[in-house]
């Protein structure tokens, strides 16, 4: 389950599951009754037609691109009437864990600073991936092995100056959290 930074979309679905993992979206803008389910067509097209598990399931910050992460990292819009249109992809670690955008992600018109998503494996890595161009911008490799969902956010408060962003992940000895600065992200293209 993974929800936009504006708390308008929640993206649902079976995740890693036998067969193929659907993902679902629903917009509720207004908060009183949901304005948009997500067409069985348009779920088909994005997942189905790989045919494949998803690991991880992430929203940017307004609604703009729905990331998932199967055998591949797959980036697609969330717009109607072009719901889940697949933009690009990148290919990934195969075995998967989460993935997570940019707390500033707003699809891949962003700043290349912002325009970036995480994607996790079970073989203790995170690679950064430019969410315009579909490719990698850097690599971090872990101690332990990673399972579950992934979360960005900004920097804490009492956080060092030099770090611009936090990643958030599980291993199998707890709780994985990541100081990122701007030298573990190579330049944007």
């Amino acid at each position: 389950m993974a929800l936009s930074g504006d708390r308008t979309w929640i993206a649902f679905g079976e995740g890693h599951t036998a067969g193929t993992g659907r993902i679902m979206m629903v917009n509720d803008a207004s908060g009183a009754m949901p304005g948009f389910f997500s067409p069985a067509v348009a779920v088909s097209d994005l997942i189905e037609n790989a045919s494949e598990q998803v690991f991880g399931l992430a929203v940017d910050s307004t609604g703009a691109t729905v990331a998932s992460h199967g055998t591949q990292s797959y980036f697609a819009t969330i717009a109607d009437p072009f719901h889940l249109r697949l933009q690009g992809m990148y290919d990934s670690f195969d075995n998967g864990a989460g993935v997570a955008f940019h707390p500033g992600a707003v699809g891949y018109t962003s700043a290349a600073s912002d325009r970036l998503a995480f994607v996790g494996s079970q073989s203790g890595f995170i690679e950064i991936v430019d969410i315009a161009y579909y490719l990698n911008r850097g690599k971090l490799t872990l101690k332990g092995n990673l399972y579950g969902p992934l979360r960005a956010s900004r920097p804490f408060p009492g956080d060092p100056p030099n770090v611009i962003l936090k990643l958030f992940g599980l291993s199998s000895t707890g709780l994985v959290v990541i100081d990122l600065t701007a030298a573990d992200i190579k330049p944007a293209p």
